[in-house]
Formats: structure tokens, sequence, C-alpha cells
């Protein structure tokens, strides 16, 4: 036969082609990047940050694309039904963008999204190819992963310690110097370690989520690795009890129960042993349950079914308003990134003042139930699907094969695999009080835990240096082989792959062109921020004339994005109220002003700074138009304060007072330290304090008179009626109300006024109102007594910058107490009122720019500096009190009703 002869020609082969090692390093290198950077999910959306960000989040595309060029057939395939799940998600999130409420928003949460699927593809694509080492490319990429959360747990206490630990210490020792006694506690917001990933809660996430991997890799390792591991496992240990998390712990302690329900289904023990285990577990989740205190104070509510306020209410409240965001939008959901948009204009109207704008709803399922609708339940449901089954038969082929398994060092141990579920688990219970898959350091961790787990069912290829064992034989060498250990042996052994098919190639090219146009897509959302990056600039220096050319260039590049005619139009409010100005250029900023802010509302309609700020400035010079502006925001956020008194204002200035004083009353209601202000005593409304201060009365007994009251509102409505009692020096009811609900200091209060002083057994201990009383009482130690009510108060008390009084407040509230002639006298004539603009804090973050100034609203809000302080119980504006709110909605809607049509 001839060589000639085709029967006896060699079949081409191709070669392992290269797998983009160059990109491989570059998406591994953003993913550490991303992870380490200190308060990165802040800087994501800053400039010029952002195009890194958006950098590491397209590079896998571009890492998947090239493998699917290159590699050959067979080393990108999934499974039928991972194949099936990963084009599911892809056309839940297209379709929810196409239709999206707010497309900008929907467009730009896209592109991670499509390049943390295509990361997990590309990783899985890159395990399977042969390494030029001796190693098993799985065990590189659990190694990388493991070193990853120690450096992160490292990073963050190396942060936590010097920048809020001692500084928190230091503090405590000057409140200690006078005379306030107080412990470190992680209820305390400020303190809670959120390092680096710019949230306590991101990283208690992350950590009970590779904290598993950890013990898994010590579980396979020996000598000095182990050790590492092990140290590195105490370290985040350390980590995630300084978040104060209390999803962490309840994360922590299911990885624990689902480790041990793994060991069980694969190995069984003697009976002694699992006493033994059993025992252990509970006692460290009774350590652990200890050693958070936040999470034991809430757990009997929780068994109560009552969230009794606070952050347990916090996230009831953002539940609901997802859940009603999904009803709206079933099919599709709002879309991608759409939740912080829309959320005001879903919240219900009992939240009250809790929750008035998030980031994320703080329920995973929730959230992919609002922004994909049912998709997204659907994508949810479909995952947890395919992960049971991969468990299942995992736990099948252990039970079958026996420790080790039969292949070898070709699939993760079973130690790591068990630490891999238990990390899923955990995280699993962490995701229903928390949204965070927009962080790449939990995603990317996320995509390195589902292709680890890959490799139970399809092994890594075997590479150079690696020997393939036949079916059924045991390893030569030990299982637990560490990071330096290499193998030799004959590297013909190598199986021959085929090369990529043609209609692969053709995806890839349809691939290139989704990829490119999102690069031209992004090409002006760049060009933008970095002009108004420039422009913010140049207002700080003063040059009003090119920050507003660079805002309204950028607003122009990227006209479906809110954030750039907000802020033009808030920045320019703001410069014609200054008092410095020429009226006429003034009154061109104004009018500059009013159009950006429509421009701006027109696109976020369910915002309710642009309805209010905008009817600050539309009311100097057309009142009816800002009371629509008011009414509007009124019905996004109706327990904000000063929005009912703003609409009253400019009703007053329309001549409406009729109109007017139900908003004054509605105000008041909500807000009782408003019948204290200074604000009484101007023209105009000296004249109506009378009648708002009678309404009220008759709104409060009302309610009362009402069959069935819940015990907290009225005891509430006691409290408010008899401060307002007391301050009118109505001392008989006064009693009355506090009497009912036996208010210690309020009755104190009465009997100073009838005897002039009060006994030290009738003064509760600790109470900022005892203390002030006390102060009065004592004018020798009236600067520490009124130093230890500030810090006593409410306000201060959730905020360690808040905890000391200022030097320049004590002496006012001192000289006025020494210049009185009684308590009240003090409060209503010597305590200085103070004028307050609020901050919007949260807004860059929220509307994802943070390179701005944040804004402030326009409107001054007069405050008694008592009342609003130390005597804040008196006149308290609760936070969350859904009785009182429902109420109001009733009485607010037919105040709205009233109104003339704009």
């Amino acid at each position: 036969m001839s060589a000639a002869d085709p029967s006896t020609a060699p079949t081409p082969v191709a070669k392992p082609a290269p797998d983009g090692p160059l990109l491989a390093m570059l998406v591994a290198g953003g993913y550490g990047l991303w992870t380490l950077l200190p308060n990165s999910n802040g800087w994501m959306v800053g400039w010029p940050w952002v195009a890194l960000w958006q950098g590491a989040v397209m590079l896998p595309l571009v890492w998947l694309l090239w493998q699917g060029w290159y590699q050959p057939q067979g080393r990108l395939g999934l499974s039928k039904g991972w194949t099936v799940g990963f084009l599911g998600a892809i056309a839940v999130c297209g379709l929810s963008t196409l239709t999206a409420t707010f497309p900008h928003a929907a467009r730009w949460q896209l592109i991670p999204t499509l390049g943390t699927l295509a990361a997990a593809v590309a990783l899985q694509g890159w395990l399977r190819t042969p390494s030029p080492g001796g190693q098993r490319r799985w065990r590189q990429l659990a190694y990388m992963q493991g070193g990853l959360a120690i450096t992160v747990a490292a990073i963050s206490l190396g942060l936590w310690i010097p920048q809020t630990y001692w500084l928190e210490q230091q503090h405590l020792a000057d409140l200690a110097a006078r005379g306030i006694q107080r412990t470190f506690s992680f209820d305390l917001l400020e303190v809670r370690n959120w390092y680096p990933l710019g949230h306590q809660n991101y990283v208690a996430g992350y950590l009970v989520l590779n904290l598993p991997l950890l013990a898994g890799l010590a579980g396979i390792s020996r000598g000095r690795w182990r050790g590492l591991w092990l140290g590195g496992g105490l370290l985040a240990l350390l980590d995630l009890y300084t978040t104060g998390s209390r999803a962490g712990t309840l994360g922590l302690l299911g990885s624990g129960i689902v480790a041990a329900v793994l060991t069980a289904a694969c190995r069984p023990w003697p009976w002694h042993r699992w006493l033994v285990g059993l025992g252990g577990l509970v006692g460290l989740s009774g350590l652990a349950l200890g050693l958070n205190a936040r999470l034991v104070r809430s757990l009997p509510a929780l068994l109560r079914g009552n969230s009794g306020g606070g952050e347990l209410a916090y996230r009831w409240i953002t539940t609901i308003t997802g859940w009603r965001m999904g009803l709206a939008h079933p099919w599709t959901g709002l879309g991608p990134g759409s939740v912080p948009f829309a959320y005001q204009g879903y919240r219900p109207p009992w939240a009250g003042r809790e929750a008035e704008l998030i980031h994320q709803l703080h329920n995973t399922p929730i959230q992919l139930w609002a922004e994909l609708g049912l998709g997204g339940i659907g994508l949810g449901f479909g995952a947890i699907a395919l992960l049971l089954a991969l468990a299942w038969g995992w736990l099948q082929g252990i039970r079958q094969a026996g420790i080790p398994l039969a292949q070898g060092d070709r699939t993760p141990p079973p130690l790591l695999v068990g630490g891999l579920w238990a990390g899923l688990a955990g995280y699993g219970l962490v995701s229903v009080t928390d949204y965070q898959l927009d962080n790449i350091a939990i995603s990317g961790s996320l995509v390195v835990f589902l292709t680890l787990l890959w490799q139970i069912r399809h092994p890594s290829s075997p590479g150079p240096g690696l020997t393939t064992l036949p079916q059924g034989a045991e390893p030569a060498e030990p299982l637990d082989r560490s990071p330096g250990d290499t193998v030799t042996c004959d590297t013909a052994a190598i199986p021959a792959v085929p090369p990529a098919p043609r209609w692969r190639r053709r995806l890839v090219l349809g691939g290139m062109g989704v990829l490119a146009a999102m690069v031209l897509w992004l090409i002006p959302v760049h060009r933008a921020w970095s002009l108004s990056s420039d422009g913010f600039v140049a207002l700080s220096k003063g040059d009003i004339g090119r920050f507003q050319d660079r805002l309204s260039r950028a607003q122009a590049l990227v006209p479906q994005d809110p954030y750039y005619p907000y802020q033009l139009g808030w920045n320019l409010g703001e410069l014609s109220r200054q008092g410095d100005r020429d009226a006429a250029e003034a009154e061109a900023l104004r009018r500059a002003a009013i159009v950006a802010f429509n421009t701006a509302n027109a696109l976020l309609p369910q915002w309710e700074f642009g309805h209010s700020n905008l009817g600050w400035l539309r009311g100097q010079r057309d009142p009816q138009a800002a009371v629509a502006d008011f009414a509007a925001a009124l019905q996004l956020v109706p327990a904000k304060p000063g929005l009912a008194f703003g609409l009253a204002l400019h009703l007053l200035q329309a001549q409406q007072p009729d109109l007017a004083l139900p908003w004054l009353g509605l105000e008041a209601l909500r807000h009782p330290a408003f019948l204290t202000s200074a604000l009484w005593q101007q023209p105009g409304f000296r004249d109506l304090y009378p009648a708002v201060q009678t309404q009220v009365l008759a709104q409060w007994s009302a309610w009362l008179n009402q069959t069935a009251i819940e015990p907290s509102w009225a005891n509430h409505i006691h409290r408010v009626r008899g401060s307002l009692h007391w301050w009118r020096g109505d001392w008989a009811a006064a009693a009355a109300d506090w009497q009912a609900i036996q208010y210690r200091p309020g009755l104190a209060l009465l009997t100073l006024a009838a005897t002039g002083t009060v006994a030290p057994q009738d003064l509760p201990p600790g109470n900022p109102v005892a203390l002030t009383i006390q102060a009065w009482l004592d004018p020798d130690q009236r600067s520490p007594l009124l130093t230890q009510a500030w810090a006593a108060a409410p306000m201060a008390a959730s905020s360690f910058a808040e905890a000391l009084i200022p030097p320049q407040v004590l002496t006012v509230l001192g000289d006025g107490m020494a210049q009185a002639d009684s308590f009240l006298d003090w409060l209503q004539t010597q305590v200085p009122s103070l004028s307050e603009r609020n901050t919007r804090l949260g807004f860059g973050v929220l509307i994802r720019h943070i390179d701005g100034p944040p804004p402030v609203d326009y409107g001054v809000q007069l405050k008694n500096l008592a009342t609003t302080t130390i005597l804040q119980e008196l006149f308290p504006s609760p936070t969350f009190l859904p009785a009182l709110d429902d109420a109001l909605g009733s009485l607010q809607a037919a105040a709205i009703s009233a109104l003339p049509p704009p």
C-alpha cells in the first residue's frame, strides 16, 4: 500500500491552542483589584475608577470570545442543563433590559451581568485546558481564591483596627472623662467593619462564602500549607466578628450545619462520634450567638413576628416594596438596576421615616423578582435545582466509590467540595437578608465556587507532567498534595482533541459584534463622566460658566441619565439663592435650574428630591406651581420633615390660609417638635398658632377615642399630647396624659413646675430629660450634666460623631439657664433656634455617581435647639409607627383633594 493511500494517512489532530494567558491574568488582576481596593463599591462609580471597573467586568467577555475562537472542540462545552441555564439568564436579562422602565440603568447593569456569566464559562474552559505545569488547574484556582480571602481579612482588620476601633476607644475615653460611661458596641453602625468592600454586609457575605473554603483547603493540605489555611481561617473568623453582622453569624451557622450533613452522608461514623460532633456544633453555635449581641436581641422579635422598628423594620419595608414592584411588572420586572430609581414610587405609606431611600432591597429573591419579574424567579429556582442535582450526584458517587474517589486528583477532593457546598449554603442564608451580586468580590467568588464544583462532574484535562489514571486506579501519591508538589510523567498521555467547529467561530463573530456595540454605547457614557468631573472641579474654583457648560454637554451626551440634570439644577439653584449675587444673574441661574430639574424629574419621576427642591425654586415666583411640586413629593415620602410645611407656606403666599391650616397640622402631627419652633413667633404664623394647636389636640383626642387603638400608638399620643399641654402651661391636662402612661420624666417636669424642685428618686437615672432637670437644679454641675444629657439623647446614641456636645452649644444652653425664670421659660425664651437644611448624603451612591457634591435641600427648618436634641423624647417623631402613618395617610389624601388643580 502506497504512502499516498488516504486510508493509511495519519488523521490531523489539532494541537492545544493558547487559552489566552495574558487575558487570564488581566481578568484575575481586575478581580483582585476590585476585591482588595478599599471602598471598592464606592470607587466603582467615581471617575476615573469607573473606567477601570468597566474594563474589569468586560474582560471576561473578551477572554471567552478568545477561547471560543482558538480553543479546540469540547473545551468550552457545558452540560445541557447548565447550557440552558446560561442561555436562559442571558435571555431573561436581555428581555428585561429591552422593556426596562429606566433603560440607561438597565443597560449599564447588563454589562457586568454578561461579564459575570462569561467569566463562569471562560473559567471552566480554562480549567479544562491542559496545564503546562505539574498541577491541576483546579488547585491553582482554589489556592488563589483562598489566598485572596485571607488577604481580604488581613487588609480588613489592618484598616479597621487603627481607623475605627482605636478611634472609638479614644472617643469612649473622652466620654468617660466627662462622666459618661459607655462600652464598645456593634449596635453603632459606624464601628462595624466595612473594609475593604465598602459595607459591613458585603464583608460579612464575602467571609461567610469563603470561610468554609479555607476549612476545606486546610483539610486537604499538609505541613505549612495547612497552617496557612488554618491561620487564615481564624483571621477571617475574627474579621467576621468585627462586622457585627447578624446575617453573617446565621450564615456561618448554616454552613456548619450543611458541613455536618455532608459529612454524615459521605462517611458513616459510630454514634458516640456523632454525639461529640453534635455537642461541638451546638457549643459553637451558642458561642457564635453569644458573641453577636445584636442577633440575640433580634431573635425574640423575629420569633414573635414583630419587626420592632430599626433594621428589621427596614428590611420588612424593602421586601414589601420589592414585592409591589414585581406585581406591577410581573413578566419582565422593572429592569436591571432599576430598584433605587423606582423605589419611592412603590414604598408603602405606612413605612413612615424608615427606609426612605435604598440602594438595594436587602433580599436577593425579592430583588430578582422586582428587576427581572417571573424570569428572575425562574432563574433563581433553576440555579438551586441544578446545584441540588449536582450535589445529589456527587453524594451518590461518594457513597458508591468511597473516599478517595477513583478519579483521584482529577477532581477536587471531597473535603474541599464539602467546603464549597457549605460556603454556598451559608451565603444562601445571607442572600435572603441582602442583595450583593453587584459586588465584584462576591459575584467573582460565586463564579469560582461554581467553576470548582463543575469539576466534580467534568474533571479537568490532564496537562504535561500529569498522568491520566485508568478508571478505578488509585493515585500513587497522597491526594493532599500542596501547591509546591509536582509530578513528572510522559506527556504523550495527553489525549488528542478535535479542532473548534466553524459554527462556533460564527457565534464568536456575533459575540464580537455585541461587544463592539457595548463599547460604542459606553464611549459617550464615559466621555460624559469625564466632562462632569471636570465641571465639578471648575465649580469648586468658582468657574460657574465652565461648570454649566460641562454638565450641559454631559447631559446632551447621555440624555437618559438623570444625574447630570439633577446636579446641574441643584447647583445652579443653590448659586441663585446666595444673597451676594446680582438680581438678574440670580434669576437667570434660577430659571436654568428649574429647566434642569424639570428634565431630571421627567427622567426620574419617583424621587421626592427633585419635586421638593423644584418646589422651593418655583415658589419664589409662582407659589401655586410650588404647591403641586410639594404635593407630588408628599405622595412619595409623606412623613419627610418639612414637606407639609413647605406646601403650607406656599399656600399662605398664594393667599389661601384656609387650605394651609390642615397642612400645618399634618406637619405638627407627624413631627410634634414643630410646635416648639420659633417660627410661631414670626408675623403671619403667630396668629395661626392657636388654631394649629387646637387642631392637633383635637385630632389626638379623636384617635385616642377610637375603640381599638394599638398600645404603642396610644402611648405615643399620650406622651406628645401631655408635652403640648405642658408647653401651653396646662399642668392638669399634662398630668392626666403622663400619668396614663406613667411617664416619669414628664411627671418630674410637673413637680418641678409646681414646687421648684424634684427629689432625686423621682428622676429616672440616665434619662436625658432627667439629666437636663438636674442641670437646671444644680448650677455648679450644669456643664457635666448637660454633657451627659446630650450623650444620652437618641440622636447622639445613634452616632459616635454626635455623642459629645459642641462647646458653643454647651455654653449657650448653660448661659440660658442662668438667665431664665423657670425651666419652661428657659425653653421658650432662652434656648436659641437651630436652622437646618437636610443633606442628601446617599445621593451619589443611589444614583451611581459620586463625583459631585452631595445636594442639600433648599428648605430651611427652624428648630428649638433643646426640644430637638436633649429633650427630643418629649416631642418625638417616631421613625416607624405604622398605625400613625396609616391614620395620617387618610388626612393627607383629604387635604390633597381639597387643593386647587395645578
